[in-house]
Parts: structure tokens; C-alpha cells; sequence
């Protein structure tokens, strides 16, 4: 009679922590249903989920990755990093340059103007409406 192979438990938090992304280990949970990775819970921002997208769509015996159940949910401070702008804040943290104005509006004490963003410089992040 032939022996039946068990594939091992599918461990997402081990292969987020050896693809060297252990924030996302503690944020997301997964299960693999044959070849489809349902992948649940939370990230910062939707450059963090197309990370993770592009990360799980790379592992063997994957075909499909459902991020469908991983909500958006950006911090409430961003450290302005080299090279940042307003637009490129609100496209990293929330997937468009449409919250340009709610992230300057927030942040009017510190900016008075959208120009005026420095390397170091700690913005409040408005929440995106539910």
C-alpha cells in the first residue's frame, strides 16, 4: 500500500520572520487551503500589504494569496524619512494621494507649509473613516 505524505502545518509567522518582516508576524495570521493562502488581520500601511502580497505570491505551492480580511490601519505618527513628500506619505500609508490635505491639515502646528517637511519630522497620521 503507498504511504500517505502529509504536507507540515502551513507556519506564516516563521516565514514572515526568515523573509526578515517580523512586524508583519505579529500583525497577520494565515491558512492554506490547497493552493489559496487566506491571510487575516492588520498592517500600517497599503505599501505593508502589497509587501506582504508580493512576499507570499512568491512561496512554493502558492497560486493565490486572499488579502481580502487584512485591514489598513496606519499608525497614529509617521517619522518623515529622506526623500518623503505629503503625496508620498499618503500614497505609502494609505494606498493614494487623495488624504494629502487631511495629513497637512493635521499637522498645520508643525507645517505651514506642505514644502516644509524635514527629515525627523514627527506627523500625526488622520485614521481612515471606517
Amino acid at each position: 500500500p503507498q504511504a500517505l505524505i502529509v504536507a507540515p502545518p502551513f507556519d506564516l509567522k516563521t516565514v514572515l520572520i526568515e523573509a526578515q518582516r517580523p512586524e508583519l508576524a505579529e500583525t497577520v495570521t494565515g491558512r492554506r487551503e490547497g493552493g489559496l493562502l487566506v491571510v487575516e488581520g492588520a498592517v500600517t500601511s497599503v505599501e505593508a500589504r502589497d509587501d506582504l502580497a508580493a512576499l507570499l505570491a512568491r512561496l512554493p505551492g502558492i497560486e493565490e494569496v486572499s488579502l481580502v480580511n487584512v485591514l489598513v490601519r496606519p499608525p497614529s505618527t509617521y517619522t518623515v524619512v529622506e526623500g518623503d513628500s505629503l503625496w508620498a506619505i499618503s500614497v505609502k500609508l494609505y494606498g493614494n494621494p487623495d488624504r494629502i490635505q487631511a495629513l497637512f491639515e493635521a499637522n498645520q502646528d508643525v507645517l505651514p507649509t506642505a514644502n516644509d517637511l524635514r527629515v525627523g519630522m514627527v506627523l500625526r497620521v488622520p485614521p481612515l473613516e471606517e
